[in-house]
């Protein structure tokens, strides 16, 4: 602050002053300067910068995610699909060896057949034992195919457990927004700080949150002039002007603007799992 001459009256005034305080005529002002709050551009920019930054990695991580999925779903089908080739495989083999159980079975019956025919050109005494035989080979092929019928039941195809990864979910408390990790909630948490006023010249008086200037003049015919007090022979006139303000945060808080103070609070993200309909939650997978 400086002083200056009142272009009406000469006395000197604050230049701050929008009227003399001798005459009360209004001053014009010359300080027509652009004055950049730089106390608000700092913080602003560097809010900005955080949330250009977050949301770049909150894209890369997303796009990450999406190829993980995408990639564990193919993983998947690959895996289904090799399980399926097994299982047609096995039963495959198995209907192979139920054939060549039966072949050899209906070539030893024809075998037992031509020999009980060369028997009875021999002989017809021995028709009896001839029957016998007969009888018993047709239950040995009776059982055999019986047999035969029995493996093959047992052979039947179980069915194929598919087994999958359940979904994700995570959720935060009230208040709370999930944070780019992916598994940790946040909030800000905005307080007042302590702030403590001053007077930026020597000459000035801090009274409360206003500083104060005492101007003195000489006594014009013995008496003061536009509101001057005379104080042992001396004209006194009073300005009040803003104090100058200092903000002083807690311990763990930041400033967040002239008179706030902010910290940011976090907690744990609640994971839970869940299936597709038809399949049953199993820890982290599903399965059917």
């Amino acid at each position: 602050m400086a002083l200056i001459k009142c272009p009406n009256c000469n006395h000197e005034i604050s230049d701050t002053t929008k009227r003399c305080i001798h005459c009360k005529t209004k001053i014009k002002s010359n300080n027509n300067t652009l004055k950049i709050n730089y106390k608000l551009v700092i913080p602003t920019s560097i809010v900005i910068l955080f949330l250009i930054v977050g949301f770049a990695l909150y894209f890369i991580v997303y796009k990450i995610d999406d190829n993980q999925v995408y990639y564990d779903d193919t993983k998947q089908n690959i895996k289904e699909t090799q399980t399926n080739d097994e299982s047609d495989l096995n039963n495959n083999q198995d209907n192979s060896n139920d054939n060549d159980v039966i072949e050899n079975n209906t070539n030893s019956n024809n075998e037992n057949e031509e020999s009980n025919n060369i028997v009875n050109n021999n002989s017809n005494n021995d028709s009896t034992s001839t029957n016998t035989n007969t009888n018993s080979d047709n239950s040995s092929g009776s059982a055999n195919s019986n047999s035969s019928d029995n493996n093959t039941n047992d052979n039947t195809d179980t069915p194929t457990k598919i087994i999958i990864d359940a979904t994700e979910n995570k959720s935060c408390p009230s208040g709370y927004n999930l944070g780019y990790s992916g598994s940790t909630c946040k909030k800000i948490d905005i307080i007042d700080g302590n702030i403590t006023y001053y007077c930026l010249l020597d000459n000035l008086i801090l009274e409360g949150n206003k500083c104060k200037w005492v101007h003195t003049s000489k006594p014009t015919g013995g008496s003061c002039h536009n509101g001057a007090t005379l104080n042992n022979g001396v004209c006194e006139s009073i300005t009040y002007v803003d104090a100058s303000t200092r903000l002083t945060c807690p311990d763990g808080y930041s400033k967040y603007d002239d008179t706030r103070c902010y910290r940011w609070l976090e907690e744990r993200a609640v994971i839970t799992y869940s299936c597709p309909s038809g399949y049953t939650l199993n820890g982290d997978k599903c399965e059917k």
